[in-house]
């Protein structure tokens, strides 16, 4: 009885670490990484040529862009009775963080209609 005990541990501990290492390499993941880091590649580029005025901004902005989470990011459509998860893979298409909804990015998914 006790090498059955032992026996269902170790297979109850493999199939845990088997959905951490499959959590852990999800598509979604990659985007926005991606996306952070052509922003703060894009912002880098124009504090070359900023004025001395927005530098500050624009530095915390990159800074901003560094910080920022990898997570699942939702919207709750109230009138629909719906969560929208879309964001969490086209990263800058949520229109309280990029109100005019364009981006200069021409690769799926982080291309927007300009």
């Amino acid at each position: 009885m006790r090498k059955a005990f032992y026996i269902l541990n170790f297979l109850l501990l493999g199939s845990f670490l088997a959905a951490l290492a499959i959590d852990q390499d999800r598509e979604w993941k990659d985007y926005q990484k991606k996306y952070y880091r052509l922003e703060a590649e894009s912002l880098r580029e124009k504090l070359e040529t900023a004025p001395e005025s927005q530098k500050a901004e624009l530095k915390a902005q990159i800074a901003s862009f560094k910080r920022r989470p990898v997570e699942i990011k939702q919207i709750i459509v109230d009138d629909l009775g719906r969560v929208d998860r879309c964001i969490t893979c086209h990263a800058g298409m949520d229109e309280f963080t990029n109100p005019s909804m364009t981006t200069g990015f021409k690769e799926h998914p982080f291309a927007a209609d300009q």
